[in-house]
């Protein structure tokens, strides 16, 4: 845990952001629209076809059901996905984790790294899915509460490190990129 506040994991999530940045467009905006587009098609499209939901004896309108688990979904699947095979990449095929391990940088601070990258990435994208949402609730096309999407993007950051360390798990033991299926599959 003393590795996670050193300034060598940070130094390693810093050269992270460096090159997403660099590609910000083709990294950034695909990954960030999936989970619009998945709201769109099940949360507006499907809502039609399915009749109100209810908890606690109150009808809940489909679409303000989808939008929660919208943004859950992007917290926990960019985190592990970015923790699974983005850092499998980086550790195998670019050979990125043998240069850092070069330096002073010890195989513990690049995985923080990885972790609080993905969590990182998470929130990023968590941040996208809450104000396309926050952008429907102004439309009146869903009924949520804005001052709930605040929070969102500090519990997408701990949610994407829980599914990153969960997903950094299996990078460590896979034998080959093949064998990532079993995970994704689980």
């Amino acid at each position: 845990m003393k590795a996670l506040w050193s300034w060598k994991s940070w130094a390693v999530t810093r050269r992270h952001a460096f090159v997403y940045l660099r590609n910000w467009k083709t990294a950034f905006i695909p990954p960030a629209m999936e989970p619009v587009v998945f709201f769109l098609a099940f949360g507006l499209g499907l809502a039609g076809y399915v009749e109100t939901l209810s908890w606690e004896g109150k009808p809940i309108a489909y679409g303000n059901y989808v939008a929660g688990g919208i943004i859950a979904y992007t917290g926990f699947g960019t985190a592990f996905y970015e923790a699974l095979y983005g850092a499998y990449v980086r550790m195998f095929y670019q050979k990125t984790w043998d240069g850092i391990l070069g330096t002073q940088v010890e195989l513990e601070h690049i995985v923080w790294a990885e972790i609080l990258w993905a969590g990182l990435r998470a929130t990023m994208n968590g941040i996208v899915v809450c104000a396309v949402l926050a952008v429907f609730h102004l439309l009146g096309l869903i009924d949520i509460h804005l001052n709930m999407l605040v929070v969102m993007p500090l519990l997408t950051f701990v949610s994407g490190c829980a599914f990153a360390a969960f997903g950094m798990i299996f990078t460590a033991i896979v034998p080959a990129i093949d064998h990532m299926n079993y995970p994704v599959f689980l």
